[in-house]
């Protein structure tokens, strides 16, 4: 079978076992459906707290500034 066709296979037959067998030879892993879906929100959460933790850092260290600024 021409490897093309592997994703044609894969949805006439409802599965997912040669992807998985690929990603898993390659050391990967695959999520489909919610579990791709809840991955996404994941990273994007983690994402969201970082760049919060390094919004509230650089505000401190302006506000720092801003107050040794006032004193000369």
């Amino acid at each position: 079978m021409p490897f093309w066709l592997a994703p044609i296979l894969e949805t006439v037959c409802s599965g997912h076992h040669l992807t998985n067998w690929l990603v898993a030879k390659r050391g990967g892993r695959v999520a489909y459906g919610a579990d791709a879906l809840d991955a996404e929100i994941g990273k994007l959460e983690l994402m969201k707290d970082e760049m919060l933790k390094e919004m509230n850092s650089r505000l401190k260290d302006l506000k720092r500034l801003k107050s040794n600024a006032g004193n000369d």
